[in-house]
């Protein structure tokens, strides 16, 4: 009988002692971030990627161009040759080139200016970027030749409708061109022409004129013009008048005649003018 509670007590004693359990060592967890996604590596967009003076452009955009000009100015299109495509920042989305009443997008462009050689003279074609629209100038691109603008004039009205501006700088260049910035004519004024100006300048005070259309005459052309002067005489009304025909005159002219290199006259004539 004692063996039997010995043995009890130590079966009891077996079954309530407590077990370990087996201790679990976290894992950690990484800290590093995964890898950035790689900056794109598409190539740049520049002229030579895209074609250079004596490549074969028949079947690309370029080549649309050359026989679009070929046809304008009936011409074969084997002698439409590209001369230069360079990057052009256009000043709204009608690339420069709005014809009058189009409405264009008012922002930046970023694109090329490609120049063809052609039996009637060189052509110019402004494009987008990606080269999908373009449009073509026989005059290029206005520029600025950094000169401050020293007689604006400006013509608009009439049957037709126009709107014309003439900006004569301090350097005896100018442009041409329509309200809506396309371009009519640039370059430089003949020697007469610029010491005429420079009589103006010389002798009148900054002024603006506007011509006054009589009532009912909405078919006539209403002009304007400024002038920054460093004399200080006022100009009398005939004065006013003379020198606006004169500008008028001045406008047919720089209209009719090829765009010039500006900078192809001395900045300085020792003409007397009219």
């Amino acid at each position: 009988m004692r063996k039997f509670w010995i043995l009890l007590v130590f079966l009891f004693t077996a079954c309530s002692a407590p077990t370990s359990s087996p201790v679990t060592t976290p894992t950690a967890i990484p800290t590093t971030p995964p890898p950035a996604t790689p900056a794109s590596t598409d190539p740049v967009v520049t002229p030579g990627s895209i074609a250079q003076p004596g490549d074969d452009i028949t079947n690309t955009t370029l080549g649309a161009m050359a026989a679009s000009a070929a046809q304008t100015l009936n011409v074969p299109v084997d002698q439409v040759k590209l001369l230069s495509l360079e990057p052009h920042e256009w000043p709204d989305g009608c690339l420069g080139l709005a014809v009058e009443g189009e409405i264009c997008t008012q922002a930046i462009v970023p694109g090329f200016l490609a120049t063809f050689d052609t039996p009637k003279g060189k052509v110019y074609f402004h494009t987008n970027q990606e080269m999908s629209y373009y449009r073509m100038a026989k005059t290029p691109p206005v520029t600025s030749s950094g000169a401050e603008d020293v007689l604006i004039w400006k013509r608009s009205g009439g049957i037709a409708g126009i709107c014309e501006e003439l900006h004569i700088r301090s350097d005896g260049s100018y442009t041409f061109v329509t309200c809506t910035g396309a371009a009519l004519s640039q370059g430089s004024l003949a020697a007469a022409d610029w010491a005429y100006v420079q009589k103006q300048i010389r002798r009148f005070a900054t002024f603006d004129w506007t011509y006054e259309l009589p009532a009912g005459a909405a078919d006539m052309f209403q002009d304007s013009y400024s002038l920054s002067g460093h004399g200080t005489e006022i100009p009398l009304p005939e004065e006013q008048v003379k020198l606006n025909d004169w500008l008028g005159q001045l406008a047919i002219r720089l209209k009719n005649q090829p765009t010039s290199p500006q900078g192809s006259r001395p900045l300085c004539s020792t003409t007397t003018g009219v």
